[in-house]
Order: structure tokens, then C-alpha cells, then sequence
């Protein structure tokens, strides 16, 4: 049983992993976090770097205008929901009401929309972790638009080689699909929106270290079809586990700003490949390079160390939630049919016409 209605088609293969994405990503990213380094913040190393991962993974790999306005688009979509995460701090219900809301609309894109998913995901999250503290600051937009920035300068400059450019749909094209009814059933979209919501209430209520990760691990493990959303739980855990247990030696053996954000920069480098693989070896990465990142802006208060288990415990937490509303939605779906099945099988026979019976007492 899945969301999918039967003709949607699977969603494209991510980009190749060629030596030029990752050198893009390593340069895209590691500039604007060596530069922040440089000038003595860290804290905007981190942020710079996410804002260049982001702008980088934004890219609809078209012609130079529509990457442009694309990656623009993206930045200011994620960097306006930054601000009203900030401007809704200390009002719990609404924060609740607005991500519940961006939620819904981030599940209406088809799998094969990634532009639009991604986006729409994205800004979840940040409404998510700004309304909580964390990224409240000046600085850290600064340092996330300026990393955006350069990797878009970045991705102009590197456009005019031929595998960097991709024969799918382009983010308008998106968009007009989304319009004309090409779009997840709305009940996948409401039922991940309580999903998001119902995994920030139980973390809060369990008093989760993080409970924004909670609610971040739901919006990303999440899939239209059930069967590939339970395989991305697995692959989430195992991933999310290898990247804590990786970081954990990391973060006690090499402790140096440049030396975390060297290890940062190859893992950016080496993102591309990971995604191209599959969804465990993306979330180990992905989950190393934040946790470095996070060790990096909070050296100054001894570093992530004593919240790694936690991040981990909030991913199971996540995945525990998603996997229960999945499997309560399916077993409920699967009785339904069953109880339509049974109920057909009983009913009487529809009358056949006259046309179809034989006259006279004749045979047929």
C-alpha cells in the first residue's frame, strides 16, 4: 500500500558523481568557510558552509539564467523563513501552525520535483531550528547568504562544462507541473505535516536535548511510497549512527578549528558521491560534515562532544514516530480495502439487462 498513485513515474537518478562536482562542492563550500575562519568567526564557518552545501544542492544543472534564478530563489526562500522563525520565537502555537503549514506544502511536490522538495523541506527545517535559538543571529545569515553566493558565483563560472547540464525538468517547469494537479495526494501531505507536528510535541513532552532534530528526521525520512519511506529509515538510523560514532573519535582526537574544517571540506567534496549512492551513505555524510561543523562553532563553549548521543537519540526518535504513523496509516488503508473487498464480494448480483437474457425460454 503507498501514497503513489500508479502512474507516477520513479524519481530521476541524482546528478553523476564526476571528479568536477566534487571539486566543485569542496571549492564552493571550503572557501567561504576558510574566509570565516580567517576573520575569526567560526560560528559563520558553519554557516557559510551550509549555505554554499545548500545553494550547491539547489542547482537545477540548466542554463546559466535559470541556475541563477533558481539558486537565488532558493537562498531567499530559506533565509525569509530564517526570519519568521525568529520573528516567532517565544510563540509556541504559531511556530507549530506555521511548520505544520510549510510542511503541507513541502509535501505536495512529486518525488521527481526535486527543486521544489528540497526547497520546500528546507525551509521547514530552518522555521524549525531558528524559532528554537539556534542560527538567531545577523551573523549567521550574513555568513549563509554569503555562502550561498559564491557557490552560485562558483557554479557560473564552472557552467560551461557539458555534464553540468541536465535534460530534466527545470524548477518553472516544476512549479507549472505543481499547478496543473502533478502533485502528491493531498492526504500524504497532510498526514506528513502531522507527522512533523506530532514528533515536536513527543520530543518536547520527553524533554529531547534537540527537539528540532526530532522533527527534522520525520520531514526528511518521509516518502510518498511506504515501502522506500521504511528503507530510508533504515538507511537514516545506520547513517546517522556511523556519522555520530565517526565524529565522536573526531571530535576527541583532532580538535583543531582548521583541522575540522580541512576533514568539512572533504566532506563536502565527497557528498556528490555519497548522494549518488544511496540514502545511508548521504545521511553519514551529511551527518559528519554538521557535526564537525557544529564542533566548530561551539569550540568556544567545549565543542558538540557531549551531544552527539543525543542527536543520535533524537534521529531514532524521529524515525520511531515516522515508522508508527506509516505503519498506522497503511494497516488502516490496507482494513479499508479489505473491509471494501468483502463487502462487494457480498452484495447481490446487479441485475442483467433484458438485452442480455435469453427470450423465450430459448438459450443464450
Amino acid at each position: 500500500m503507498s501514497f503513489v498513485q500508479p502512474s507516477t513515474p520513479p524519481p530521476p537518478p541524482p546528478p553523476p558523481a564526476t571528479l568536477q562536482r566534487a571539486l566543485l562542492f569542496g571549492f564552493g563550500a571550503g572557501v567561504p568557510m576558510l574566509a570565516l575562519l580567517a576573520l575569526g568567526e567560526p560560528r559563520g564557518a558553519l554557516f557559510a558552509g551550509l549555505g554554499a552545501v545548500m545553494a550547491l544542492q539547489a542547482d537545477p544543472r540548466r542554463s546559466i539564467p535559470v541556475r541563477v534564478i533558481a539558486v537565488l530563489a532558493a537562498v531567499l526562500f530559506i533565509l525569509g523563513a530564517g526570519i519568521l522563525g525568529i520573528a516567532l520565537q517565544r510563540h509556541e502555537f504559531a511556530v507549530a501552525a506555521t511548520v505544520v503549514g510549510i510542511t503541507f506544502l513541502a509535501g505536495l511536490p512529486k518525488p521527481y520535483f526535486p527543486y521544489l522538495s528540497m526547497v520546500g523541506k528546507v525551509c521547514a527545517a530552518v522555521v524549525i531550528v531558528t524559532s528554537a535559538g539556534f542560527a538567531a543571529t545577523i551573523v549567521a545569515a550574513q555568513a549563509f547568504v554569503g555562502g550561498g553566493m559564491f557557490a552560485l558565483l562558483t557554479l557560473v563560472l564552472t557552467a560551461q562544462s557539458r555534464d553540468t547540464q541536465a535534460n530534466g525538468i527545470s524548477p518553472a517547469g516544476e512549479v507549472t507541473a505543481l499547478l496543473a494537479g502533478e502533485r502528491n495526494p493531498l492526504f500524504y501531505a497532510m498526514t506528513l505535516a502531522c507527522a512533523v507536528a506530532l514528533a515536536l510535541l513527543l520530543a518536547e513532552a520527553m524533554h529531547a536535548q534537540l527537539p528540532g532534530w526530532v522533527g527534522l528526521t520525520v520531514l526528511f525520512v518521509m516518502h510518498p511510497d511506504d515501502a522506500t519511506a521504511l528503507k530510508l529509515m533504515a538507511q537514516r538510523i545506520g547513517g546517522t549512527l556511523a556519522g555520530v560514532v565517526v565524529a565522536g573519535i573526531i571530535v576527541h582526537v583532532a580538535h583543531g578549528p582548521w583541522m575540522l574544517v580541512g576533514l568539512a571540506i572533504a566532506l563536502a567534496a565527497l557528498l556528490p558521491k555519497a548522494t549518488a549512492t544511496n540514502y545511508f551513505w548521504m545521511s553519514a555524510t551529511f551527518t559528519l560534515l554538521v557535526l564537525l561543523l557544529l564542533d566548530l562553532a561551539l569550540l568556544a563553549q567545549g565543542g558538540d562532544a557531549p551531544l552527539l548521543l543525543w542527536r543520535l537519540y533524537d534521529t531514532l526518535l524521529g524515525c520511531a514516530v515516522a515508522g508508527s504513523v506509516l505503519l498506522a496509516v497503511y494497516g488502516s488503508r490496507r482494513w479499508r480495502t479489505r473491509r471494501h473487498r468483502e463487502g462487494s464480494a457480498e452484495a447481490d448480483p446487479p441485475d442483467a439487462p433484458e438485452s442480455a437474457t435469453p427470450a423465450d425460454g430459448g438459450q443464450a
